[in-house]
């Protein structure tokens, strides 16, 4: 899609650039076909998923996959590993949200992976990842990472405690996904 997006920019400032410079565009219509007839299929997949509503247009395919895992994700039941990319597609373009999601995650997967535990409805992650290192369910390297998730996902949250470094905030991001995914991979092991 970004290419279809990039093309479509390109051509349109290529034709721009020319109308203003030289009074007359060397593009036809014969040619945008040409050029962008390769990234035809994106852009009808992109516009299938558009469905007018009744509160306008809405991304109807999206929304119906978010929707069902959202309902999935009961307290105390994991979330299919591969309905996580439908979650973080949602939130992809906002760096905060795609971090407070992740802490939610979180605290879902690691609810989950300590089945029996009596720590409330909504257990803190600091007494969640020390309950499942101390029961054998996190390696000492997946608890660190966990530990510097939650400290980073605790200020995206709250704006509260200690403010993460930029490389803190950029490898919480780049690592997420696949820290979470970890946790609901382990509600399948099991």
């Amino acid at each position: 899609m970004r290419a279809y997006i990039a093309a479509v920019i390109l051509v349109a400032s290529l034709h721009v650039y020319f109308s203003f410079v030289k009074g007359d565009s060397p593009l036809s219509i014969a040619f945008l076909i040409l050029i962008l007839s390769p990234f035809a299929p994106f852009a009808w997949q992109e516009a299938s998923k558009i469905k007018l509503g009744k509160d306008g247009f809405e991304l109807e395919r999206l929304k119906k996959d978010v929707d069902q895992t959202i309902k999935k994700a009961v307290h105390g039941k994991a979330i299919d590993p591969r309905a996580l990319d439908d979650l973080f597609k949602t939130v992809e373009l906002n760096e905060w949200v795609t971090l407070v999601l992740a802490r939610m995650l979180m605290r879902q997967g690691l609810v989950c992976l300590a089945s029996d535990h009596d720590l409330g409805a909504s257990p803190s992650l600091r007494k969640l990842i020390a309950l499942c290192f101390a029961r054998g369910l996190l390696s000492e390297e997946e608890r660190d990472e966990l530990e510097r998730l939650r400290n980073v996902t605790f200020y995206a949250e709250w704006w509260g405690g200690e403010p993460p470094t930029y490389g803190d905030w950029i490898w919480a991001l780049d690592n997420c996904k696949a820290i979470v995914r970890g946790l609901f991979e382990k509600q399948h092991i099991s």
